[in-house]
């Protein structure tokens, strides 16, 4: 976040009144004078006139988000989750929830706690409750449960840089990247993990996303889909029409991709747990904040450790 935007959120004074403060030479960023436009990290030491202002304060935020929100920081974006929230202090949403569902997003500025609930290889668990468009059978939920092979690519075992960069998967090379269906008509289309810079999409590749969702990076290889078995997990009736599934993965739209592989249409699809926090007692469109016993079982559930990891404080911040 650039420093003039952080004292408006804090409420120190406007942009314009930070600017001048910075030309006066009265604003300091880690010991050294601060410059017109400066971004600030969440670990840096920020001084007004030799007082500091801006404590790494950690905030955990439960949002039970409507459909129709975007789960980006990007303001660019219409119906952004930011702006939907309208939180006085810089956070960010941890993953994403598709904007047709509804349901439980974590919203906190802990890059760490983040990362950990992220890591495809912790299993960690998310419960949801599915309606789909007809009954069902038993066997569509043993089905269901063994798991489904689905359109994908598949995994690697590499870090997703960006939910809100619209990246969906990134391949082995590590300079290929496969966009969100929602952010293929945007201006900035083509990402590569290296440098993660934007340019504009030429003919060529926009025809190549509308045609097999894949974009190519140069002239010898390109990401394609192909399929992926989904893991085994829990599923149980609700009704004759409605599911309750606890995955342990997050593959792009996984449960609508499921229930269409098996001839079934998602019409309502509603998050209601991350491991242990639940969305109990949250109004659609409201949020609470975390409790600190909460957030204790969850740090000890994703073996959260408190070092400085300057290497992961910014995976998500920055960078949407």
């Amino acid at each position: 976040m650039r420093i003039n935007k952080l004292f408006s959120n804090l409420g120190i004074c406007s942009r314009k009144e930070t600017n001048k403060l910075i030309q006066e030479g009265r604003v300091k960023v880690n010991g050294k004078q601060s410059a017109l436009g400066q971004w600030v990290e969440e670990d840096d030491e920020i001084l007004l006139d030799g007082n500091k202002i801006f404590t790494n304060k950690k905030v955990y935020i439960a949002l039970n988000k409507p459909i129709g929100i975007v789960c980006t920081a990007e303001r660019d974006v219409s119906d952004n989750i930011i702006k939907f929230l309208n939180y006085p202090q810089y956070i960010f949403p941890v993953g994403r929830l598709d904007k047709e569902s509804q349901g439980l997003i974590i919203m906190t500025n802990d890059g760490q706690l983040a990362n950990e609930i992220l890591e495809a290889e912790n299993n960690h668990e998310k419960e949801y409750i599915v309606t789909v468009d007809k009954k069902f059978e038993d066997d569509f939920l043993e089905k269901m449960s063994q798991g489904i092979e689905i359109p994908g690519v598949q995994s690697t075992g590499i870090k997703r840089v960006s939910d809100t960069l619209g990246i969906r998967e990134i391949n082995g090379d590590k300079e290929f990247v496969v966009l969100e269906e929602e952010f293929k008509n945007r201006k900035s289309s083509v990402y590569k993990l290296k440098e993660l810079k934007s340019s504009n999409l030429n003919e060529e590749l926009q025809s190549l996303i509308n045609q097999q969702n894949t974009i190519k990076l140069n002239e010898n290889k390109i990401l394609s889909k192909n399929k992926v078995r989904t893991k085994p997990c829990k599923v149980a009736r609700i009704s004759e029409n409605k599911f309750k599934i606890i995955l342990t993965q997050g593959l792009n739209k996984q449960i609508r991709k499921m229930t269409w592989a098996l001839g079934y249409k998602v019409v309502k699809l509603e998050r209601v747990r991350i491991i242990n926090i639940s969305i109990d007692g949250i109004e659609l469109g409201k949020w609470r904040k975390i409790s600190e016993d909460e957030i204790n079982e969850l740090k000890k559930a994703i073996h959260y450790n408190d070092i400085n990891k300057s290497n992961n404080n910014c995976l998500r911040n920055k960078n949407i």
